[in-house]
């Protein structure tokens, strides 16, 4: 099936560059579960609402940096005590509708005051609420402890001023309203159809592309909005998302002329494939890597025997050689990983002093658990999305906790619905041991990996600790990035000694 990418040559690859003027051809793997950004979570649908739908901030790359600039805000202003952040939004952003992008009400800060209302609601059960429990009253409301919406940290002051009360400072707030969870959303087309809102003949958005057609499971098209703002600064007219199963099959559409760009978020590059990739003058040429703020890891389910017990997690992370897993398996040149937390979010070097690899040290602890030689213990269950990547590293980790741990993992793979579906069922104890997660930052601070990430996670491998949940307290109440940083590295320490995840690598973005 592969055979002429296996025989390409530089004739061929000249034929693949011939572009199709005015559209990017983009693929996806899998499907893509949702384009509502109130219940977003996988890197699909981030990525298709974040061209649909505007925040009041986004991120910039300046001066070596990424910096937080306004989008639908102008500005803002912080009171001294750090608990009250006010917006003032720009008058010329507009709601279009799907299909042809006709322009209707301009967008103002009442839709950002209903999304969030809405996005509240235990009944919509969005997967990233916990990331508005910062504006007071948020999880009161949540838990229906609360039943006064007014009593909420958001208000509209007037139809172009957006006004946040916070439980206590936050300094990556600005960072926060850039999120799709804090984003203004249509909700009278909500109320009115229901789940169906964001079909085409019903959605309406305001970002600066539109949606134009989408057809489930196969194709879904975005053109450009001619009500957008700043639209001359947009210089492709329209974006096809393919639906793709797995990666080979996008290798073999991109080098067909079928694809325009493959790698990172839109499908991982085939990791057999990269050598090759390399040794291509003009492959050479378009290949791009880069790091990412993004980690590759597997989750312990802590409610299922053996590996509720911390000795039996720390034998199978001792026994993952994450070294050779990146040189031999993966083979893009990630650096492996031993915290949960990019070293450059707590001021700090990555280290390989970080990264732990001791076979006799995993034995030592697998003995202590009770199972000496591997003797006695119980065949593990290991569940990951479907992927290329994923079965290869799962394959990998399977041969590692076999040969030095003597442990049997059986190995599932499903589409990434029921994958979703079969990680979030009420009875965890029946969620497998093991699970695959990562985790790509949502904004520039460690609370994202140390708070917002560890909270979700915690929904799926059902661990907590109350000295960790103290640490982070004391860390996100602080104005001084340096005390934050010095409670986040306390923090992390702890995770680590508890090992509830397994890190890998840290994850580069590899594009062609």
């Amino acid at each position: 099936m592969y055979i002429h990418c296996q025989d390409l040559t530089d004739k061929d690859y000249a034929f693949r560059r011939t572009k199709i003027p005015n559209y990017l051809r983009l693929p996806l793997e899998g499907e893509i579960s949702t384009i509502d950004p109130g219940i977003s979570l996988d890197t699909s649908s981030v990525e298709i609402t974040e061209q649909l739908f505007l925040g009041l901030t986004e991120f910039d790359y300046k001066d070596n940096k990424y910096k937080v600039v306004p989008e639908l805000a102008e500005s803002w202003t912080i009171s001294k005590s750090g608990t009250v952040y006010r917006f003032k939004m720009r008058k010329d952003a507009f709601w279009v509708s799907g299909i042809e992008a006709k322009r209707l009400s301009p967008v103002t800060s009442f839709d950002i005051v209903n999304a969030i209302q809405r996005n509240l609601s235990s009944e919509l059960d969005a997967p990233y609420v916990s990331i508005l429990f910062v504006l007071k009253n948020a999880r009161e409301i949540y838990n229906k402890e609360e039943k006064d919406l007014s009593k909420l940290g958001v208000r509209a002051i007037d139809d172009y001023t957006v006004e946040f009360s916070l439980k206590h400072p936050a300094v990556y707030f600005p960072s926060l309203v850039a999120l799709w969870i804090y984003r203004p959303l249509p909700i009278k087309v909500i109320e009115k159809y229901g789940d169906d809102w964001t079909k085409p003949k019903h959605i309406q958005t305001n970002g600066s592309y539109f949606l134009h057609d989408w057809r489930k499971r196969r194709k879904l098209i975005l053109k450009k909005n001619p009500h957008y703002f700043p639209s001359k600064r947009i210089a492709i007219p329209e974006i096809q998302y393919m639906i793709v199963p797995e990666s080979f099959t996008a290798f073999d559409m991109y080098f067909k002329g079928n694809l325009d760009i493959i790698g990172g978020s839109y499908i991982r590059l085939p990791p057999s494939e990269l050598e090759r990739i390399l040794k291509n003058n003009e492959l050479k040429q378009d290949y791009l890597s880069c790091p990412m703020f993004a980690i590759y890891s597997y989750q312990f389910n802590t409610l299922r025997p053996p590996v509720d017990n911390p000795l039996v997690r720390k034998a199978i992370s001792a026994a993952i050689n994450r070294s050779l897993l990146v040189r031999i398996v993966t083979k893009s040149g990630q650096t492996p990983a031993g915290t949960l937390t990019p070293p450059s979010f707590l001021d700090k070097k990555s280290s390989s002093n970080d990264v732990l690899f001791d076979p006799d040290q995993a034995r030592q602890w697998l003995s202590e658990a009770g199972y000496a030689e591997g003797k006695g213990f119980p065949e593990l269950f290991l569940l990951h999305d479907t992927s290329g990547t994923h079965s290869l590293v799962a394959k990998a980790i399977q041969v590692f906790l076999k040969h030095y741990l003597n442990i049997h993992l059986t190995i599932e793979a499903l589409n990434w619905n029921s994958y979703l579906e079969r990680i979030n069922i009420s009875d965890k104890s029946k969620v497998p041991h093991i699970i695959r997660f990562g985790w790509t930052t949502d904004y520039l601070d460690a609370n994202n990996w140390l708070n917002d990430a560890f909270y979700y996670f915690q929904t799926l491998h059902s661990w907590s600790d109350q000295k960790y949940d103290s640490i982070i307290t004391q860390a996100a109440k602080h104005t001084d990035n340096k005390k934050e940083c010095f409670f986040f590295n306390k923090q992390k320490g702890l995770s680590k000694n508890k090992h509830q995840f397994c890190r890998f690598f840290l994850s580069l973005l590899n594009i062609l």
